[in-house]
């Protein structure tokens, strides 16, 4: 009987060390993991603050008024509701001002930057939690309709994935996300 007792507190002595052991080991992981993303998401910030290709765009989707120079015309100024003049699809209707170019590139550079948070969702190297310090202009272009149809009509496929991933996308940009989910099922695993 002493036997068993015995043999018994040493079964749940080590039991409970295994216990003890395996959640510092999963504790120790997650912290890791977290780490690893930070040392990815902060150049990411760095980058998204110092850009200065994204001005035009961050400023205009927070509503103010910004003076391109350059344009043929002489300065030009432009606002949120200029978006849907400046990113029409130039194969309707030519873009010859440079300064709705500026404006168009900004905006190309901020849905660029945007699909590379979409690219690392979806290769599962960042979570949904690291996106909080670009949550606001995430939604701000998410919400406004010229910006989903510039990304449309210039297949910003990885936008569309940042979206999804997301639980956020416009109906109007499905179709990119699903374009991109299945050319990337048709190629062959290396």
């Amino acid at each position: 009987m002493a036997f068993e007792a015995a043999s018994l507190a040493i079964s749940i002595i080590t039991t409970v060390i295994g216990i003890i052991g395996g959640s510092f080991a999963i504790m120790t992981y997650l912290r890791n993991q977290m780490l690893q993303r930070q040392e990815i998401v902060l150049p990411l910030m760095k980058e998204f603050d110092t850009d200065e290709r994204l001005d035009a765009a961050l400023k205009l989707l927070d509503d103010f008024v910004i003076k391109i120079t350059g344009s043929i015309t002489g300065d030009r100024d432009f606002d949120k509701a200029s978006l849907m003049n400046v990113l029409r699809d130039h194969h309707l209707m030519k873009v010859n001002d440079p300064a709705e170019m500026k404006v168009r590139e900004s905006f190309t550079a901020l849905l660029d930057f945007f699909g590379k948070l979409g690219y690392l969702m979806d290769i599962r190297v960042i979570t949904r939690r690291e996106l909080g310090y670009f949550d606001y202009y995430i939604y701000k272009a998410k919400d406004n309709d010229n910006v989903n149809h510039f990304a449309k009509i210039y297949s910003h496929e990885l936008y569309a994935v940042l979206l999804d991933k997301m639980h956020e996308i416009p109906e109007m940009l499905r179709g990119l996300s699903i374009q991109y989910y299945n050319r990337k099922k048709s190629k062959p695993q290396s």
